[in-house]
């Protein structure tokens, strides 16, 4: 299919997401000096935030990133019989997602708690500033439109058509891997990778990103749009509803999660692919992956110490 070798490919797909990065926060802190000489006070806004954010990021950086993405040779390969999930199936998931990013991110701010009584301070949640500051509708548009369709574009499809080469399993782990490190957020780390690896399960059996999507929007809206629709209805019972409720669906997931571990897991099997699996070496012993790792823990810490 290619001349490249795997190291170079892991090698572009780091820096062509380590180049987005830089290109995003370079634009943003840019534009956030020069406003803040001005009228400092919008700067805290969450609007300003999500602005700044999202618009250098996608409408910018986001074009740089498919430049360098280009290079990298496509794979054109798709699964044999594409098998497309029911709705019973997706009904399933919907649980089964929300259970592992409540629990994950409960056991991430037990970590916090635990940090807060040795040094005096927490760990702090970017993502649940910037949402508990902006508007409700505005939190809605980011969170549950535009960020699901341009991550699933970006980590589910791209990487899909760049690594399929190597094998599901080498996608499907790879992928989940840099969108979970791609939020730079301590506690969405851990549930972004596992949430990532079902996202990637759905592209690769299904042949197309549109579940993925759906799937996606639906865990956002639960976890961060919902819960900021009814937090503005100021409304005590209607948020002790949907406590409940979460809570409920929690249970519901854990309980479909056990299951599948203990009835279905083994019948799942990776696709091997048309080419070698790269190593560990090959894939992360390479310049543009240290640099995109290396980015990504220079932002995460800045969130956690200077925020």
């Amino acid at each position: 299919m290619n001349n490249m070798t795997p190291k170079k490919v892991f090698s572009r797909i780091g820096l062509a997401l380590f180049c987005m990065l830089v290109v995003q926060q370079v634009i943003a802190a840019v534009i956030t000096t020069a406003i803040t000489l001005i009228t400092p006070t919008i700067t805290e806004q969450g609007l300003f935030i999500w602005v700044i954010s999202y618009v250098p990021l996608y409408l910018i950086a986001f074009p740089v990133f498919l430049g360098i993405a280009a290079s990298i040779p496509t794979w054109d390969i798709t699964p044999p019989a594409p098998v497309k999930p029911t709705a019973g199936q997706m009904l399933k998931l919907i649980p089964m997602s929300i259970a592992v990013a409540y629990v994950l991110n409960l056991l991430a701010t037990a970590l916090s708690s635990l940090v807060e009584v040795i040094r005096g301070r927490g760990i702090a949640n970017p993502l649940e500033s910037v949402m508990t500051g902006s508007d409700v509708w505005i939190n809605l548009l980011c969170v549950v439109i535009i960020a699901p369709i341009m991550e699933e574009i970006i980590f589910r499809r791209i990487l899909y058509r760049k690594l399929i080469g190597f094998g599901s399993k080498v996608y499907i782990f790879f992928s989940a891997f840099m969108f979970a490190a791609f939020h730079a957020n301590f506690y969405q780390l851990a549930y972004a990778f596992v949430l990532g690896i079902i996202f990637a399960v759905l592209t690769h059996y299904s042949g197309t990103i549109k579940y993925s999507i759906i799937l996606h929007m639906v865990i956002n809206f639960s976890m961060g749009g919902l819960g900021s629709v009814l937090m503005s209805m100021n409304n005590d019972l209607v948020l002790s509803v949907y406590g409940f409720i979460v809570i409920a669906l929690v249970v519901i997931g854990v309980i479909f999660c056990i299951q599948w571990f203990r009835k279905e897991r083994q019948n799942h099997t990776f696709t091997p692919g048309v080419v070698p699996a790269p190593t560990k070496g090959e894939i992360f012993g390479n310049v543009g992956m240290i640099l995109y790792l290396a980015l990504i823990i220079l932002i995460t810490l800045f969130n956690i110490f200077l925020t």
